[in-house]
């Protein structure tokens, strides 16, 4: 191909630029898109790999406490982890410099942690069940049976 956006190996996306958030005018300069049946394409296509779970073992910390702290989401967490920060100033709090906010605050927090691991371990089932899902493909002038997952349109 004499695309030289691409590296050798690589063929052209089969989406237009911009994509998910193309133009009219990105749809019209890309007028038609070739699928050819038994024989090499065109054009890259993506997987039917499923992923609907959020966190990872590696990631589940920061992203989880980036949602349960966010302002505009969980204002009343935010609004309580104020007062926990101001209990902590003697001269202002009549907790003696103890935040006792945090008490309830972790235990609010422990329960939506423990909500969203189960949510995502089941999501991850999910996920797993639905990549695995045997498919019947015709490839090659052939029926071919593979999983869900390894299909590329």
């Amino acid at each position: 191909m004499g695309n030289s956006c691409c590296r050798r190996d690589e063929l052209p996306p089969g989406y237009p630029p911009r994509w998910p958030k193309s133009s009219e005018e990105d749809f019209k300069a890309m007028e038609y898109r070739p699928v050819h049946m038994n024989k090499p394409q065109e054009y890259s296509f993506v997987t039917n790999f499923v992923k609907t779970y959020k966190y990872t073992p590696l990631t589940f910390l920061p992203r989880f406490l980036t949602e349960v702290f966010h302002p505009f989401k969980k204002a009343a967490n935010v609004y309580f982890l104020c007062i926990a920060g101001l209990q902590c100033i003697d001269a202002i709090s009549n907790t003696f410099g103890l935040p006792t906010m945090l008490l309830p605050l972790s235990f609010v927090v422990s329960v939506d942690a423990i909500f969203a691991i189960l949510e995502d371990i089941t999501r991850h089932k999910a996920d797993k069940k639905a990549n695995a899902t045997p498919s019947e493909v015709y490839r090659n002038g052939e029926r071919l049976t593979m999983t869900w997952a390894d299909i590329e349109v």
